[in-house]
């Protein structure tokens, strides 16, 4: 991971080596599993602000919102994965994770229609795996 700071009219490129990325990983998710969604919360855009694009990330910090009631932006940023504005027409290839965060958000939101067609992709998806490992 690079994170440039800058100073000035110059931006440096701070790398930020694979063990400490996975050390800040592992933080989030223990905040995460131990009841403290917040400091996940920060860890996790902390992360993507270095690694944007990283699946696993966005997914972990939409996890980690749904957990602190932030269901509104939650949905924000799972609709910043590549492909979100058509995951609800068709199965894409965001995983079957998505549209379970997806579908929690709108039931927090109280949006039951679009959470009930997430929730079948998610089980469509779900469905494909199990038969796939077969």
């Amino acid at each position: 991971m690079v994170l440039a700071a800058f100073s000035g009219n110059d931006s440096v490129d701070i790398r930020l080596p694979r063990s400490q990325e996975d050390l800040l990983r592992l933080i989030g998710f223990l905040h995460l599993d131990h009841g403290m969604p917040d400091k996940a919360v920060v860890v996790f855009e902390a992360l993507l602000a270095i690694a944007p694009e990283d699946l696993k990330l966005r997914l972990s910090l939409a996890c980690a919102l749904l957990k602190t009631g932030a269901a509104a932006k939650a949905l924000e940023t799972l609709d910043r994965l590549p492909d979100a504005e058509t995951a609800n027409q068709t199965t894409v290839e965001l995983p079957s994770l998505f549209h379970l965060l997806r579908s929690r958000a709108l039931v927090q939101q109280g949006r039951m229609p679009g959470a009930a067609r997430s929730m079948r992709h998610f089980l469509r998806m779900r469905r494909a795996e199990k038969t796939a490992d077969w």
